[in-house]
Parts: structure tokens; sequence; C-alpha cells
């Protein structure tokens, strides 16, 4: 993952590097700082900061396996965060997964990609999002 990142941050990307589910619970309720969101299916519940608002706010999913997925939800359904989402992940195709192929704007890209890749994959999402915003505002 270093290498994504430094990847990102030397082409001019600033990243906030959240490592659990509660700290990108927390994060999410600014999503509206953050030109993407790049996920994880397969997110720690906690790190040191404890995870209680997670427990709180999903009790029934102290067990689930893809915590990511209900980021995702949060973020769409919830918070109607309307930033694209990249899921970063190793799960075999996380776009066909049943509780997240009704929400728009969210993409996938395998952990085994090269950091070049990912970030090619980011600036192709970003300058379509801009070209929908400029097609918007002529309308």
């Amino acid at each position: 993952m270093s290498g994504l990142f430094s990847t990102l941050v030397d082409n001019g990307y600033k990243i906030n590097n959240i490592q659990s589910a509660n700290g990108a619970l927390q994060e999410l309720y600014f999503w509206e700082r953050y030109d993407i969101l790049i996920v994880d299916f397969l997110l720690p519940l906690a790190n040191n900061n404890g995870d209680f608002e997670f427990r709180e706010l999903f009790p029934n999913l102290v067990n689930e396996p893809y915590l990511g997925i209900e980021l995702i939800k949060h973020a769409r359904l919830k918070l109607k965060a309307k930033n694209p989402i990249l899921i970063f992940t190793a799960v075999n195709h996380p776009l066909n997964h049943v509780k997240i192929q009704n929400l728009e704007n969210i993409f996938s890209i395998s952990k085994l990609s090269r950091p070049s890749m990912v970030l090619e994959a980011i600036k192709i999402i970003l300058d379509s999002q801009n070209e929908q915003l400029q097609l918007k505002a002529r309308n």
C-alpha cells in the first residue's frame, strides 16, 4: 500500500489513510472534502481508537467480513454522498455483490494492480466526473 500512497502523493493527490471501518465511518460525515472515496471491502472493525460508533449504527454486522460494503451503502443511502467510490480490494468481482449492485458511481480495481494502474483509474474516474459536471452546468 505504501507504493500506492507514494505514487498518489507524488502525483499531487492528498490522502487521508484510514485503516478501520470505525475511522472511515467517522470521516464519511465529511465526504464533501474528498474528490473520490477509495474503500476496501475487507476492513478491520477498529484500530486503537475503538469501535463504538460503528457498533451502535451496525450492531448486527460486528462479524460481517465485508465492512466496506456497509460503509459504501451508508455513504450513498444515508449520507447521500455523491463522490465516486473506487473499491480497492482483493475480493473477486466486488461490483457483483448483491448489496451494492444498484448503487451508482462505483468502480473497482484489484489490490494486485500496479500503483500506476490505480493512478490511471483514479484520473479517468475524476476526469469523467468533471466532464459530467461541465455538461450539467451548460444545460
